[in-house]
């Protein structure tokens, strides 16, 4: 699949909002399925091997919405971008505990 972001979300300077992905361009969503158990590894390597192939083309973030904490690195670090360690300060502040955590994970300071 293939989005095209532009227009108003664009618009938005990258620091107005959480977001980092405020720019034009376009993202990439990668989807590997399969019904028969037998082709498990043939899927997760196809994927795998697809994303490897366009990692000449990725920009530095991802959009959040596609990710999962089984990404490599700190997926939220990637996702926010150059607003992570504010988020990280706002998080120390109202989420101390880690409450909201299940998510793509914000890690308090």
């Amino acid at each position: 699949m293939i989005e095209h972001f532009h227009v108003a979300a664009s618009r938005v300077p990258v620091t107005q909002t959480a977001c980092a992905t405020r720019i034009t361009g376009f993202n990439v969503v990668i989807i590997s399925q399969w019904s028969d158990p037998a082709d498990t590894d043939r899927g997760i390597g196809w994927g795998r091997d697809t994303y490897a192939a366009l990692g000449p083309f990725l920009g530095a973030t991802r959009y959040l919405n596609y990710l999962d904490n089984d990404e490599a690195g700190d997926p939220a670090a990637v996702a926010y971008g150059p607003n992570y360690e504010r988020l990280r300060q706002i998080k120390r502040v109202y989420d101390p505990e880690n409450f909201f955590h299940t998510n793509v994970n914000i890690r308090p300071v």
